[in-house]
Order: structure tokens, then sequence, then C-alpha cells
């Protein structure tokens, strides 16, 4: 979905919004908009004819001053055999972002021109002028394809997810995300240890049980983010009794209590008159653990969500 900003710009430059993006032709290029949680997109739907556009549009994008300038995320260039292609950029969504990103707009579209880079009047597959073409949003951008042409990116996108979803491993990847989330652990356990707060630091439990997930190959499906998610609910428990364990251990040494029995006993403690604060320790870092993976589970389902064509 987009917002008031693109809708309005959509409005005032003639622009189609549909689909939940807003798409078609500005300054001479096939344009789409669209945004996320942080960020607004630009994606151009193109057809490379050599390998020299190609790398001159990268090393336009690739600009460090540019990047600054305009807040870029992150973008993407597709190669020169991946038909229809598409040049996209990510630009973080702060204050005053529609005014820098107009702004940019007109100096990519003219960028896109000055290269020779055909976008429009053209099947963004065969490169066939586009008579009886129709509209596709796949990826976050709209192309304008051939009935056959459209075909045949949907049996090649639908052989590449089905590769995806078979390589990796479920278990590899819950056994990454379960180490990774027991490394998020010794951060929160040292901080209790120091007497502080530690829930806040929910928000590392889930980077590194994701982090675990993909280190270890996990398969990317949409079960991935259910692992992650679980592994960070179980994490911030462990964590809290694990930090209670550690901060009281030295007063129970003295006492002349072994590990195994401060265990117990905090167990013990626990399970009646520290009952009421450790729930409440525990709401706050799991409150913070998913305000903090929040955009990371939206990304992980978004990516292994299905990306079957849509025509519009």
């Amino acid at each position: 979905m987009i917002g008031k900003g693109l809708k309005n710009f959509a409005a005032a430059n003639g622009l189609t919004v549909k689909n939940g993006v807003a798409c078609g032709i500005y300054r001479g290029v096939a344009i789409t908009l669209n945004e996320g949680l942080g960020w607004k997109g630009i994606s151009a739907a193109v057809r490379f004819e050599t390998e020299e556009q190609v790398v001159k549009v990268r090393r336009w994008l690739s600009n460090e001053d540019r990047q600054t300038t305009y807040r870029i995320r992150g973008c993407s260039v597709s190669e020169l055999s991946a038909h229809p292609g598409s040049v996209t950029v990510a630009i973080v969504d702060n204050p005053g972002t529609m005014k820098q990103m107009e702004e940019f707009l007109n100096l990519f579209a003219d960028m896109l021109r000055e290269f020779n880079v055909k976008s429009v009047g053209i099947c963004h597959s065969c490169g066939l002028p586009d008579e009886g073409t129709c509209e596709i949003l796949s990826g976050g951008t709209v192309f304008r394809l051939h009935d056959s042409c459209a075909a045949r990116m949907e049996d090649e996108i639908k052989e590449e997810q089905e590769a995806k979803r078979a390589s990796g491993s479920l278990f590899l990847g819950t056994l990454g995300a379960i180490l990774g989330a027991v490394v998020g652990v010794i951060p929160w356990v040292a901080v209790y240890c120091f007497g502080y707060m530690a829930s806040a630091l929910g928000l590392l439990i889930g980077i590194s049980a994701k982090k675990g997930y993909e280190l270890l190959k996990g398969r990317e499906t949409k079960a991935k983010g259910i692992v992650i998610l679980v592994c960070v609910l179980l994490a911030v428990i462990l964590a809290e009794f694990v930090g209670i364990v550690a901060a009281n251990f030295a007063d129970a040494k003295e006492a002349g209590m072994t590990l195994a029995e401060t265990v117990e006993f905090v167990y013990d403690w626990v399970v009646t008159d520290g009952l009421t604060a450790v729930v409440r320790e525990l709401a706050i870092g799991w409150l913070f653990a998913l305000l903090g993976i929040g955009k990371l589970l939206m990304e992980t389902f978004e990516k292994t969500a299905s990306k079957k064509p849509t025509r519009m």
C-alpha cells in the first residue's frame, strides 16, 4: 500500500494508483512507486541492450555523494540476461522525503534516458513494440508484457521459488536460530548482573536468532519467521532466569550453596514470591523484542511470500 504523499504525487503527475503501487510514464520512463516500513521505493521497468548500459547505471547509483544526499538505503539493477529488466532504488523515509524523492526521481529518469535505456513503447521482455501488451506487477515493478512473455516470466518465477524452497534446511536453520538466540542472551545476562534493566536487549536476541538461521543456511520459507519468533520468546525467558541466577550466585556461593542449589532456589522463588516481578520483566522484554524484530519479521515474511506476478 502507498500513503498520502505518493498518492498526491501520482495524481499530480498522471500516474495510476492500483494494487498498492503508483505506476505510469514519468519523464519518458515506465515508473513504479511503492513504500514499506521506513522506506519509499522507485522502480523503472527497462530492457537493457548492452552490458555497458548495465555498468553505467550501476556506477551512477553507487555514487556515494548521491546516496548520502538522497538517503538511498539500497538499490538493484537486473543483469543484462534478465528479461524483463528493472532498476530499483529504496530511499529512507523521513520528514521531507517526498521533496527529495521528487528531485531524485527527475535525476533518475534523466539518467536512464541519457544512457539510452529503453523503457517505454516496448514489451519489457522481448523488446518488440508494446501493441497487445498488458501490465504485470512483479517484484514491486509494473512491466508491459505480451501474453506469451508474461506466461514465460510466470513459469520462470515459479521455478525459482520452488528451487529456493527446496534449498537449505529447516532443521539446520532452526538450530542456527536457537544458537543465535542463546548468543543474544549473553548481553542480557551481563547487563542484568550489573543491576540494570536488561529488557531492552530483547532486540539483540532477535537479530542474533535471525543471523543464526541464515548462517546455517536455513530454508527460506514462511517457517523462518515463525522459528525466529518462537526462539526469541523462549530466549527472553531463558535470559531472565539465567540473569537472576547469575546476579545472585555470588551471595549464594558465600552461603555455601552450589550452582545447582542456586538454580533450584531461584526457580522456587520465581514460581512463588517472585512470579509477579518476573512476569512483568518478561512482558517488557517480549515487548522490546517484538518491537525490535517486528521489522525483521515483516521483511522475512515479505521475502518468503509467494511472488506470483499480478495482472493489473
